[in-house]
């Protein structure tokens, strides 16, 4: 449950994160292009000429560039790391929209009295109160980008050197977990016998590799309690050699599986990716083995170097399990 709630709130993390991005991209984009702009420059002539057109179709231009720019507004507030800043989006939506409405309002009155200075005037007034909402668009953008980097930089405070590679590394880890866990649900059934006891050992072989590596992940992040990594390291190192001894058993389940339809279709060649995958084991126990005969000072530094070799281990591990999968259908067909 604990590491379900965690990978669920990374997810969440990660959509905000990619929300925040198109919100930005799309309020720059929006800036840096300027119809609605021209179409406001033209309003005061046309409406001063009593073009009702022509001010109508200035007037629906301006319009959907308000609707675009209200758009990025509750965007850039949904993903607002601060209250002051989502407070900030949604008043300038409102001074958007409202501007807009004003712009609307005094050009027909201008273009009902085109000889009205004083209607000009007002026209001319919202116009410098639209140039305005742009202005403070353009630095909201800039402080969005700014509250996001800082709040990184907090986060990575309480992560300097190898915590914050290791922490890096996990989320590699725990996204080749994640591959790995929809690869083998969609692993053939059924066959019997000697067949059926093989599916069995490959099933429960990943969901060991699967529970260690999210266990080691939650470790590397600080799940285990305070003393952060230097703390968790013992175990930490436990759970990466589990890793690796199950991934050796589940790299010679797939070898036998392969090597049983060398030949067909080409997929004999996954014989030397499952061989590949069992030296690739071999090398992260190594490092397991390395970090765990120092001192737990010296094994935090070795971390980082365990984390990399199961991140291989898993990226190694993830086509040999799709060329088995597609030999175990082929052969089931």
């Amino acid at each position: 449950m604990e590491l379900t709630l965690i990978a669920a709130c990374q997810t969440l993390d990660q959509l905000k994160k990619q929300l925040q991005v198109a919100a930005v991209a799309g309020a720059m984009r929006l800036l840096s292009s300027r119809p609605g702009e021209r179409a406001l420059a033209r309003l005061p002539e046309e409406a001063a000429t009593g073009h009702v057109g022509g001010v109508s179709e200035l007037a629906a231009s301006l319009c959907e560039r308000q609707e675009a720019l209200s758009e990025v507004c509750r965007l850039l507030r949904h993903v607002a790391e601060t209250e002051p800043l989502g407070i900030r989006c949604s008043h300038l939506d409102d001074c958007i929209q409202s501007t807009v409405q004003q712009i609307l309002s005094a050009s027909q009155v201008l273009v009902q009295n085109p000889e009205s200075r004083a209607a000009l005037e007002l026209l001319e007034v919202c116009r410098q109160a639209w140039a305005e909402c742009l202005a403070a668009l353009t630095v909201l953008v800039r402080d969005t980008v700014d509250a996001s980097h800082e709040k990184g930089s907090s986060q990575s405070l309480h992560r300097h050197g190898d915590e914050a590679e290791v922490a890096r590394l996990a989320g590699g880890v725990r996204e080749r977990t994640s591959e790995l866990e929809a690869e083998v649900e969609r692993w053939p059934g059924g066959g019997g016998g000697e067949e059926e006891e093989e599916d069995a050992a490959v099933l429960l072989c990943v969901q060991n590799v699967c529970n260690a590596a999210y266990a080691a992940c939650l470790l590397a992040k600080g799940g285990g309690g305070g003393g952060g990594l230097h703390k968790c390291t013992p175990d930490l190192l436990k759970k990466a050699a589990v890793l690796a001894d199950e991934c050796v058993k589940l790299s010679s389940l797939l070898e036998n599986i392969l090597a049983r339809g060398k030949g067909r279709a080409r997929l004999g060649a996954g014989v030397e990716q499952a061989r590949l995958c069992v030296e690739q084991a071999r090398l992260c126990l190594t490092a397991v083995r390395d970090a765990s005969a120092v001192p737990v000072q010296e094994a935090t530094a070795k971390v980082a170097d365990v984390m990399q070799a199961a991140e291989d281990l898993l990226a190694t591990l993830l086509p040999t399990v799709q060329i088995a999968r597609t030999l175990k259908e082929k052969m089931g067909a």
